[in-house]
């Protein structure tokens, strides 16, 4: 798992004071899931940028916006310039790029694109094919998980396709056992930002209503709506053991 430096965590604390910063940075919030991390790293790294380069020492990440607005810095020799400093230091160019240039066009700072792929140039990243796993994989990975609870997670993702965070933010309200079984993944979890339905295995479902069972310590009613199951169940359930 990638982690940061514990310079870059210190430099994330010094550019939360800054206005402009702020205020770029709550903007961006509104618009994820869960924060703007990739974003604040991405101006932590500018910043290192600016200190460690002397033809840009002084400024800081709200006086460089003026300094391009009133001509005295070329945006695009600048942007190179970060990209440069980013491969030195062995980071992922594109991704923190892409979150600099978001910062300066938030302040009016006006990239234009065919310009920008002229004079900012990015080192090709070699690619290789993505191989998917196949069923025999899945199955290995199946049967070498005995927690209960995680297999039926697994088997809900092999099964359906949805995202991982989609798979965590499904409530029981959410899953219909009809046949096929068919669940709703929510907008606000959803990548696309748009719902969607879509339908999980028999195996998948059988293995959805004994957790159900199991952590709400019903017997499963298909007669009856699962909340109103578990709403019946609640008093017992939460009774204290003597």
């Amino acid at each position: 798992m990638f982690t940061l430096s514990e310079e870059t965590i210190e430099v994330h604390r010094e550019i939360n004071k800054l206005p402009k910063v702020q205020q770029f940075l709550s903007s961006k919030s509104r618009g994820a899931i869960f924060n703007n991390h990739d974003y604040k790293t991405s101006l932590a790294y500018l910043y290192q940028f600016l200190v460690s380069t002397s033809k840009y020492s002084g400024l800081t990440l709200e006086t460089i916006i003026d300094s391009i607005n009133n001509k005295s810095i070329d945006v695009y020799k600048f942007l190179d310039e970060f990209v440069a400093f980013l491969h030195t230091k062995k980071l992922a160019q594109a991704r923190y790029l892409t979150g600099v240039k978001s910062y300066l066009q938030y302040h009016d700072i006006d990239i234009v694109s065919h310009k920008f792929r002229l004079r900012v140039t990015l080192p090709k990243i070699p690619r290789e094919d993505e191989v998917p796993i196949d069923q025999d994989d899945i199955r290995k990975i199946l049967l070498q998980c005995h927690n209960r609870r995680l297999k039926t997670y697994l088997l809900v993702l092999a099964s359906s396709g949805v995202r991982a965070v989609e798979g965590c933010s499904l409530r029981v309200c959410d899953i219909h056992f009809e046949s096929p079984t068919r669940i709703h993944v929510r907008a606000q979890y959803s990548k696309t930002k748009r719902p969607r339905d879509v339908f999980i295995s028999n195996e998948a479902a059988r293995y959805l209503k004994e957790w159900i069972e199991l952590r709400f310590g019903i017997i499963f009613d298909t007669n009856k709506k699962i909340s109103q199951q578990i709403n019946d169940s609640i008093p017992s359930f939460r009774q204290p053991r003597s």
